[in-house]
């Protein structure tokens, strides 16, 4: 009985990841990769030498650059999941990491909680204070701090601050390549707030779905449209496909010009959020809770709806290269001549 229950919460744990991820290392490399292609050689050389100062240049950035990879542009994608990198070890995980790796890592700076409440449900919540001691509306959080917002500004500030030590502005560099990707991510900027999940779904992480790669929480599945492949091959491949793909083309998509602020890139990912990943409230899934508990079987849990999985693909294509493109102009910004 007892190995029984340390089985059930293995499986559980390794179907519920603690932490929230944004893309997986084929998403953000990905980016990293559309972005570079648009650095001059000038702006490509000062961000060389700001990342040759990272505490893990060694360790992580130029770990196993592929043969006829030039290692400055395998340091810049690597920088760009990073972030992830440093992650502790999750509870089914005992691979140890350093305190020296952990010690960067920053859980709610992936992402900011704007809820999405279906129309149906929004008399259950409230975005301010209740007013009557009798009211039975949930206050919603609303952004809470530190957050992705937040974060980005941050790292900004230390990028641009001439006082900022050089394995400082490293870091900062590597984390603004990454949240840049992560904000484009529908999931990463929605939290869904409905009568099944009253404290919120947790960007997906609390739904499970079926698909065609099986049972999955809804996150995860956003997470992997890009594929799983971190090998250099596999990310030039979807880079020229994604730059050459006129659907994807970011100078024909009104939002490149128009919303150009970081904020402005998380309302848009809401928005898909919204309509898209969570299809108005209409999306159906079991909650993880009870899947983990067993009272559902994966044939219970309910299959993704015809042109959902083909519609995330679509979306997540154009995400990842409107991050691409916009991470290029942010860093031209930065170091400009």
């Amino acid at each position: 009985m007892r190995f029984a229950s340390m089985v059930c919460v293995l499986i559980a744990t390794l179907l519920f990841p603690q932490f929230t991820l944004a893309w997986n290392e084929t998403g953000h490399m990905t980016v990293a990769l559309i972005a570079y292609r648009r650095l001059d050689d000038a702006q490509k050389q000062k961000i060389a030498e700001v990342l040759r100062a990272h505490p893990h240049y060694k360790l992580y950035l130029t770990a196993n650059v592929p043969p006829g990879v030039n290692a400055d542009e395998w340091a810049f994608l690597r920088a760009a999941t990073w972030p992830d990198f440093v992650r502790p070890p999750s509870s089914y995980d005992r691979t140890y990491k350093d305190p020296s790796i952990t010690h960067f890592h920053h859980g709610e700076w992936h992402y900011v909680t704007i809820p999405f409440v279906p129309e149906r449900d929004k008399a259950m919540f409230s975005t301010t204070a209740p007013t009557s001691p009798t009211s039975k509306a949930t206050t919603l959080p609303m952004k809470p701090e530190p957050n992705i917002l937040t974060a980005f500004d941050q790292c900004e500030k230390q990028l641009e601050s001439p006082d900022t030590k050089p394995e400082d502005r490293a870091v900062a560099l590597s984390w603004v390549i990454h949240l840049i990707g992560d904000v484009h991510q529908p999931l990463h900027a929605a939290s869904l707030y409905n009568a099944m999940y009253p404290a919120g779904d947790k960007g997906g992480n609390s739904i499970m779905i079926r698909s065609e790669g099986g049972v999955m929480n809804l996150h995860a599945f956003w997470d992997d449209q890009l594929g799983t492949s971190d090998a250099y091959s596999a990310i030039d491949f979807l880079a020229r496909e994604l730059c050459t793909d006129p659907t994807c083309d970011p100078t024909r998509n009104p939002m490149y010009q128009s919303n150009t602020s970081f904020s402005s890139w998380a309302d848009e990912s809401h928005e898909y959020a919204g309509s898209i990943a969570y299809l108005n409230g209409r999306l159906r899934g079991a909650p993880w809770q009870k899947y983990s508990d067993k009272e559902i079987t994966e044939q219970e849990v309910p299959a993704l709806p015809a042109g959902y999985a083909a519609n995330a693909r679509d979306l997540s294509k154009q995400r990842v290269t409107l991050a691409g493109y916009r991470l290029a102009n942010q860093l031209g910004v930065t170091f400009k001549p």
